[in-house]
């Protein structure tokens, strides 16, 4: 679900009354706010519901593409610079 953040709608009650279900699927869609009114004054919020999830185990899968091949290992050396090099950088900086 993409939220969006958008100033707050305000309806009146009655009309709130006559389109709940249209109004609740909107915000769930959205991620908007409505404010709902009596009388000229504010009484009541609708606001979408944001779950988080109880773990990162997965939570970006849906959003992330592997393009190529993620398992086979590519061709870099990986791990401390051997000593020789070591050696001539501090040399460098001398």
């Amino acid at each position: 679900m993409m939220v969006t953040m958008t100033a707050a709608r305000v309806i009146k009650a009655g009309e709130f009354k006559a389109k709940c279900l249209e109004l609740m699927d909107s915000v769930a869609r959205s991620g908007g706010v409505i404010v709902i009114t009596k009388r000229g004054r504010p009484v009541a919020q609708l606001s979408a519901i944001v779950t988080r999830p109880t773990t990162l185990t997965g939570y970006l899968s849906e959003q992330i593409d592997f393009v190529g091949d993620a398992i086979t290992p590519v061709d870099v050396a990986w791990g401390p610079a051997p000593v020789a090099e070591k050696r001539r950088r501090k040399s460098r900086r001398s």
